[in-house]
């Protein structure tokens, strides 16, 4: 009996694994046609209009590059050698630009010498440019491919040296990529537009071109100098310390001593995340120098970027006619020069209200007292600040301290700055420190002194008085 059911159980697994493997081989079976169907066949003046084998077998999403010629002519079909196969659509940059005549019902025609990307997407065709080629004022505006003028091949880069004043455009059948194209414009000054749409050299030197397609319709261009990145960047940041300065346009202009700089008054610059008048700017490394401005004719003097990057520059003085040169008279200069920690900063931004009152406002008011008063806030945010030298920071600016302390005197307490790092006491030992140096250890031991010499005196006559009654 167990031998009957072992017998049993044993054909039952034999057929349902048979049935298994049946059905993987008609999924295979399935699959490869499939990916026949999707295969695309090359035939024509390359491969001497031959059977379509090897590298002119087109993969669905495969990408093939062919090297073509003007005048040379192919088909597209869905098998290797039957004729009535050919497909009778494409689409495509190249055949956007007229670079390739596509035809389904005859043979297609190259008309610009070039490298052409033919690509099968599930059955359909795509034949994109695959390079392009120097026209301009080097060329009398022919196409030209030298070693200061090469082709750059889409994907790639090529090194263009150029003359200051040199205009061109980058070419292939009627396709040019000039000037608008650029994704970095005139990446600070080193090129611009004539009123033909051409780029036009600023800088002789010597630069990097760059072509990437975008969904087979049009082209990312980037032109910039040669050995530099142009996505390396830093941050710089400013704070309109009253809110009255950069509050309706705030701009940052930059520029170094190559030559390259922004058109004035520069980039606007956006609001650093969870303030209202600390902003940013992201600036490319190779620039040099940083002329914060309101668009206008008021500006700060110019400030390097090195040492700066990183940094917050603090905007508070009013403003001057001069700027130190004697030049420039007509315009109106800040002269800041407080950088600090964008954390330091923050902190001033958004816990010392100086947007709402300078330190000249002297109006009596509640708004520092109390559990959610400005006090008991800056309280907790210098010490959630993340580390002692933040803190430290903050404890340079003088104007910070004083509201601090301010603040702490109308709560009863006392804010007390020890060896540059500031501390918040429970009780007001501060009330006989107004106008003394709370940094100084031997100005506070005195003041201790004289509080414990007070309360002996007075208990000295409490205690006589006690005995004469």
């Amino acid at each position: 009996m167990k031998i009957k059911k072992l017998i049993t159980s044993f054909a039952l697994a034999s057929v349902m694994a048979l049935g298994v493997g049946v059905g993987i081989a008609a999924s295979r079976n399935e699959a490869k046609g499939a990916k026949a169907a999707n295969e695309l066949y090359y035939r024509g003046t390359l491969n001497s209009w031959g059977d379509a084998t090897g590298d002119y077998i087109i993969e669905s999403g495969v990408t093939r590059t062919y090297d073509c010629a003007n005048a040379d002519t192919f088909k597209i079909l869905t098998s290797p050698s039957e004729w009535d196969t050919e497909i009778t659509s494409a689409s495509g940059t190249a055949i956007d630009a007229h670079s390739v005549s596509f035809n389904g019902t005859s043979n297609s025609t190259v008309n610009f010498s070039s490298k052409y990307f033919f690509t099968n997407n599930a059955g359909s065709l795509y034949i994109d440019i695959g390079e392009f080629f120097y026209v301009g004022t080097d060329s009398s505006w022919n196409v030209l491919e030298d070693s200061d003028h090469p082709a750059v091949t889409v994907g790639s880069t090529a090194t263009l040296n150029l003359t200051a004043g040199e205009k061109f455009k980058m070419k292939n059948g009627d396709r040019y990529l000039g000037y608008s194209d650029l994704a970095d414009g005139d990446f600070y000054g080193s090129f611009y537009s004539d009123e033909d749409g051409n780029i036009v050299c600023s800088i002789a030197g010597s630069y990097t071109l760059s072509v990437s397609l975008v969904n087979h319709s049009s082209f990312n261009v980037r032109l910039y100098p040669s050995g530099v990145n142009p996505d390396d960047t830093n941050f710089v940041y400013v704070l309109d310390k009253y809110g009255n300065k950069l509050n309706t346009t705030h701009k940052a202009y930059t520029y170094n001593s190559a030559g390259q700089a922004m058109g004035w008054p520069g980039a606007n610059m956006t609001a650093y995340a969870g303030t209202t008048h600390m902003y940013q700017l992201e600036y490319w490394v190779g620039m040099e120098t940083v002329i914060f401005n309101d668009g206008s004719t008021k500006q700060t003097i110019d400030h390097p970027l090195a040492g700066a990057a990183g940094k917050c520059l603090i905007l508070q003085e009013t403003a001057s006619d001069y700027d130190g040169t004697g030049d420039n008279t007509g315009k109106h200069y800040w002269a800041a020069n407080t950088w600090v920690d964008p954390e330091t900063a923050k902190f001033v931004e958004n816990c010392m209200h100086f947007q709402n009152f300078a330190e000249d406002d002297e109006t009596d008011g509640t708004a520092c007292k109390g559990n959610e008063g400005y006090y008991e806030v800056a309280k907790a945010a210098y010490n959630a600040l993340s580390s002692d030298t933040i803190r430290r920071e903050v404890c340079t600016l003088d104007y910070v301290v004083a509201r601090l302390q301010a603040w702490a005197l109308a709560n009863g307490k006392s804010f007390i700055v020890t060896d540059g790092l500031g501390a918040f006491s429970a009780s007001n030992v501060q009330l006989t420190m107004i106008g003394y140096d709370t940094t100084s250890t031997s100005t506070f031991v005195i003041v201790v002194i004289a509080s414990v010499t007070l309360i002996a005196v007075g208990g000295f006559f409490l205690l006589r008085k006690k005995r004469e009654n």
